[in-house]
């Protein structure tokens, strides 16, 4: 009867604790947001529990991180002219296909020189307010590290923009839906 009882009380503990791999989908609300804008070009809404990094990338104009919660988020942009001279210059421009997919092309190829990709899935997404998008996960291992990203892609008037958002495999269940949030609520400023 004790073990019983024990093992019940070992039970309920555990039960009442919640999931202990803490893979619960998180679920912000607009109150749990803040929204950034950056070199007056764009704006982006993060959770508030980010706070600003300076050594993420660098070549990225915003780089924001919870190195507790190892979430991560960088956006890199880039003229669209000088993009296609660049690449039309070293003959890796492909005419037949839309700046936004050479794009793409090009940084997961860049990405492939620097990770071991395991599994690389698109959404469906064609558009974040009113502008040309792509976005994909990318299972990938860098430097001995598992990561898992999200990418988005997203051509704007003059510059073509990348916002990558990751975290590690085992917590992209939990905050997946987050990063979609923060991708999503890219917006460009009016000049």
């Amino acid at each position: 009867m004790n073990k019983f009882f024990t093992l019940a009380l070992m039970l309920s503990v555990i039960l009442s604790c919640g999931d202990l791999t803490n893979t619960s989908k998180e679920n912000l609300t607009e109150a749990d947001l803040d929204e950034i804008k950056v070199d007056d070009l764009f704006r982006l809404s993060l959770p508030k529990y980010m706070k600003v990094m300076h050594n993420l990338n660098e070549e990225a104009s915003l780089q924001y991180a919870n190195i507790y919660k190892e979430v991560y988020t960088v956006v890199i942009y880039e003229s669209k002219e000088e993009f296609v001279s660049v690449f039309k210059e070293l003959e890796e421009y492909d005419d037949e296909l839309s700046i936004l997919e050479n794009y793409k092309i090009t940084q997961q190829n860049f990405f492939k020189e620097i990770a071991v990709i395991d599994k690389i899935e698109p959404y469906k997404l064609k558009k974040i307010n009113g502008l040309k998008a792509k976005q994909i996960k990318i299972l990938a291992n860098v430097d001995g590290i598992d990561i898992a990203y999200v990418i988005t892609y997203i051509e704007g008037r003059e510059h073509i923009f990348q916002i990558m958002t990751w975290t590690l495999p085992s917590s992209i269940n939990k905050y997946e839906d987050t990063f979609l949030k923060i991708n999503n609520s890219f917006k460009l400023l009016k000049k």
